[in-house]
């Protein structure tokens, strides 16, 4: 499982920001290998949180580290 430093390091350096507070709908695809329509798709559902500020999406950092877990915690378990 990826510890806080490891996400904070990929979060970095795929966004080339220091510790960004939020994230465009496209860095967070990015970064978590789906697709722009599934971000919006997951936004639209509630299972991703967003801020909106001037007609724009922002993902708070912290839902990278939600998602991202999340899914390490669903490859251990399907290791067993």
């Amino acid at each position: 499982m990826m510890t806080d430093e490891q996400i904070w390091d990929f979060v970095e350096a795929q966004t080339g920001r220091k510790r960004p507070a939020v994230l465009t709908v496209k860095e967070f695809a990015e970064l978590v290998k789906i697709s722009k329509a599934t971000t919006y798709r997951l936004i639209k559902t509630g299972k991703i949180r967003t801020a909106s500020a001037l007609k724009t999406r922002r993902i708070p950092s912290s839902e990278v580290f939600r998602v991202l877990m999340a899914r390490a915690v669903d490859i251990e378990h399907e290791a067993i």
